[in-house]
C-alpha cells in the first residue's frame, strides 16, 4: 500500500503518536480524526492517494476504540527477558484475544501510552 519503506515507517510512527495522544490521560488535547488525516497526507504524500478510500478514518477509529498494548510487563524494564517470560507473555496475549472484552490492568500489560513516560 505504501510507495516506499520510509512512508510506511512514517505512518507507523504517526499511529504510535496518535495512540499516545488518544489514550494517555495526561494529554489533554486529543488528536482529532481530521488532523490525523492531514498529518498522514503530509507524512506520506507519495502513498496517500494509493490508500483505499476511508483507510485513514478507519485507522483512526480503530486506534480510538482499541488501545495498543505492549506485551512487556513493567518488571521487564530492569531485567533481562528469557524464553519463559516470552512464553508467559504469549499465553496472556492469546488469552486476551480470546476474551476480547476483558480490559487488562497495568499489572498484566503496559499501555504504549505508559512507555512514552518511561
Amino acid at each position: 500500500m505504501f510507495v516506499d519503506a520510509e512512508e510506511a515507517y512514517e505512518m507507523a510512527y504517526l499511529m504510535i503518536v496518535m495512540q499516545t495522544t488518544l489514550h494517555n490521560p495526561n494529554i489533554k488535547m486529543k488528536l482529532q480524526a481530521r488532523n490525523f488525516v492531514l498529518q498522514a497526507k503530509d507524512s506520506c504524500p507519495k502513498s496517500y492517494d494509493n490508500l483505499p478510500e476511508g483507510y485513514m478514518e478507519e485507522t483512526y477509529n480503530s486506534i480510538l476504540n482499541t488501545e495498543f498494548y505492549s506485551p512487556l510487563t513493567r518488571a521487564w524494564y530492569e531485567t533481562e527477558v528469557n524464553e519463559g517470560d516470552l512464553n508467559i507473555c504469549n499465553i496472556k496475549n492469546n488469552s486476551f484475544r480470546k476474551v476480547g472484552s476483558k480490559k487488562l490492568d497495568e499489572t498484566e500489560f503496559v499501555s504504549s501510552a505508559d512507555i512514552t513516560q518511561k
